[in-house]
């Protein structure tokens, strides 16, 4: 099966049953998390610039860019205004169907290594978070 497929078929997945009928679970008050990855395009944002200033652990916020001309399931992660880069392209399309349902999201640094990937040193952490009523990102 193919990368975005199992994607598409995880979004379907986390937008139906319990969360979707708003119904309450043993885990509603847990955030799930929906994905790890690392963050695309650092180098051509403010990404180079903030590396000393980034810790594990900080908050994301998480801006959905549907009209953005080179991914319409574009998902833009900024620290404290600045834009660090993109969820990649073939990891974005679950965090872009709940963000405009109106889920709401939070995301954390997880890791930082500049070593081993010089071009995504920074990894991140996306949850669902529980009781998600609106888009705005959470942390």
């Amino acid at each position: 099966m193919k990368r975005r497929s199992l994607l598409k078929l995880s979004a379907a997945a986390l937008t139906a049953g319990p969360l979707a009928a708003g119904a309450s679970s043993p885990s509603a008050s847990v955030p799930t998390l929906i994905l790890r990855t690392r963050i695309a395009g650092h180098h051509y944002h403010h990404g180079p610039q903030l590396l000393d200033e980034l810790e594990p652990g900080q908050c994301l916020q998480l801006v959905r860019e549907p009209a953005n001309p080179h991914d319409a399931d574009a998902v833009r992660l900024d620290w404290n205004g600045k834009s660090l880069g993109y969820l990649p392209r073939d990891q974005n399309y679950a965090a872009a169907r709940l963000l405009d349902e109106g889920r709401t999201l939070a995301a954390r640094i997880c890791d930082l290594d500049f070593r081993n990937d010089p071009w995504r040193p920074v990894a991140v952490d996306i949850s669902l978070e529980p009781g998600s009523g609106n888009s705005a990102s959470k942390c």
